[in-house]
């Protein structure tokens, strides 16, 4: 399908829609998606300097914390924040994209102050948020001096690899450090090798932060093919000794560079095959991948690399009431010209492609996160802080709970009109559509909700439909009317905050049995049903 000036897969093929075939993918195996319409903007200078610029359009808390202090930037691992990137000066009104901070601190730079972030936002929105930037530098003349913004593009693509075996298959398929993998994907706080000093402890404290890791040598998984079968005719010590040597000496040129510096491209398939059928034993592989080039290899090596860096952020899910474990992740950065390379293997190798749809089914129904532009409007859209005028037991739920909430709002400045972003699905029965209006339980309604039901009777909970309640808000999107095994839909949905906050209030009596979740009822034609309520 062609949108936003992209040629984007829309879904897969196959009778009905597939998102069962999809989820049991995610349970089973893993799936990828391709991010290529989010690009990338790259910012550099400064510690300081750089968080005064973002502080301008984006949320202040992000930048406030522990893991920004300490030992200077080069104390610091990369991670990768999640946010909205808003009008200068307009927060928390005026969203323009979802953003994606990847935050780099290179030692080579010189100063241990200095960082490079990526900034990673919808190509639709991306003209909108480069103009803001540059005017935002404009504006301030010592962050102007210092601070270099450039446009990347889609010179740096993300990959999004999902799934209960996403870590198996990113060992296996591109040969990626199983102890790197899995200090990621953990959830304790230790320090290690990839991730250390005191910002890293309090980093993985922070809702919204990610660990990332920036592998400067990941070799061909096309050419370890070909090794990995011709090691079975040599001693396992003369083959792991040269590769190392081959890591080695890719590694050195790798450190000295950035992703988004690195122009080597792949070696082309018809070369690969060449080099395959004229260098049948492995020390004329490892001598041609070494520097030990004879003269007809040669031209078919020329200006291509056998390796390539990536940057891994792990990815994990907290407020989905689905498996976290198939939910987790990872998200690759790689240069433009290796995706190919990279998206072949895996999958040859089990793996599942998702298009627009099956994203969608991802991020909004499993994961109960917000996606553009279904989450979004064009004007008038607000974010609602749950630090804004809290009250206790209101509008929280974890300590892992995000820290914003998407609002809609029609322009009237007086918090009347602020809507909050909401997840629901049913209780039992019921079938939630589109445009269902959303309604707040009266105590009566609770008394009959909670009522013991009878086994004999099995009786029907009923729900007075002329009985007046207050209408908290309305649905947005509504989940597929199937039932997934192993999943929970989530539709979503806007209400009003100064509604939802007395609903919340109301109920705590409730609490307890309640789960820390509000029940609400959804009114579909004249029926009313329960559903559950909770806010992202």
């Amino acid at each position: 399908v062609q949108v936003w000036n992209h040629y984007l897969p829309e879904g897969n093929w196959g009778k009905g829609l597939g998102i069962s075939s999809f989820c049991a993918k995610l349970s089973s195996n893993f799936v990828l998606h391709d991010m290529s319409y989010f690009w990338c903007l790259g910012l550099s200078g400064p510690l300081e300097l750089v968080l005064q610029v973002l502080a301008r359009s984006c949320n202040k808390d992000l930048f406030v914390g522990a893991h920004w202090k300490g030992d200077g930037a080069s104390s610091q691992a990369p991670f990768e924040q999640q946010a909205t990137f808003h009008r200068r000066d307009k927060y928390p009104k005026q969203v323009l994209s979802p953003l994606f901070i990847t935050w780099r601190f290179p030692s080579s730079r010189g100063s241990k102050d200095f960082c490079s972030p990526l900034l990673w936002v919808h190509c639709h929105a991306y003209k909108e948020v480069m103009k803001e930037l540059n005017e935002t530098l404009a504006a301030m003349p010592t962050c102007n001096a210092s601070v270099k913004l450039c446009s990347l593009e889609s010179g740096i693509k993300r990959i999004e690899v999902r799934g209960a075996k996403c870590t198996e298959a990113l060992k296996e398929h591109l040969f990626i450090d199983d102890c790197l993998l899995n200090g990621m994907s953990s959830s304790s706080s230790k320090t290690g090798k990839g991730h250390r000093g005191e910002g890293a402890n309090e980093l993985a404290k922070q809702a919204g932060c990610c660990k990332a890791a920036y592998v400067p040598n990941i070799l061909d998984p096309r050419f370890k093919g070909i090794l990995k079968k011709s090691s079975k005719c040599c001693p396992p010590s003369y083959y792991e000794e040269k590769m190392k040597e081959v890591l080695e000496q890719s590694k050195l040129e790798g450190e000295q560079k950035l992703l988004e510096e690195f122009e080597s491209n792949p070696i082309s398939d018809s070369a690969l095959c060449r080099l395959h059928r004229k260098a049948t034993l492995l020390h004329d592989i490892f001598g041609i991948v070494l520097g030990d080039k004879n003269e007809k290899s040669e031209e078919c090596l020329s200006g291509e690399s056998f390796t390539f860096p990536v940057m891994i952020v792990s990815k994990k899910v907290h407020n989905s009431p689905n498996d976290v474990n198939a939910l987790s992740g990872f998200s690759m950065l790689v240069p433009k010209s290796w995706v190919h390379t990279i998206w072949l293997p895996l999958i040859l190798k089990g793996g599942m492609g998702a298009g627009l749809r099956e994203w969608k089914w991802y991020t909004q129904w499993i994961c109960g996160e917000g996606i553009y532009p279904e989450s979004y409007e064009a004007e008038g859209v607000t974010v609602f802080h749950r630090e804004m005028n809290q009250e206790p037991q209101s509008l929280a739920r974890s300590k892992h709970a995000s820290q914003k909430v998407w609002v809609r709002s029609k322009g009237a400045d007086g918090g009347d009109q602020d809507r909050c972003r909401v997840l629901l699905h049913e209780v039992e029965g019921g079938r939630i559509t589109e445009k269902s209006e959303i309604w707040k339980m009266e105590p009566c309604d609770l008394d009959v909700f909670l009522r013991p039901k009878s086994v004999k009777k099995r009786e029907k909970r009923s729900f007075y439909p002329n009985q007046r309640r207050l209408q908290l808000g309305q649905v947005s999107s509504a989940a597929l009317p199937k039932k997934v095994k192993g999943f929970t839909l989530l539709s979503e949905g806007f209400c009003y905050v100064w509604a939802l906050k007395k609903a919340f209030g109301e109920q705590q009596n409730y609490r307890s049995s309640l789960k820390n979740r509000i029940l609400v009822l959804i009114q579909k034609d004249s029926t009313l049903f329960p559903a559950w309520l909770s806010v992202p």
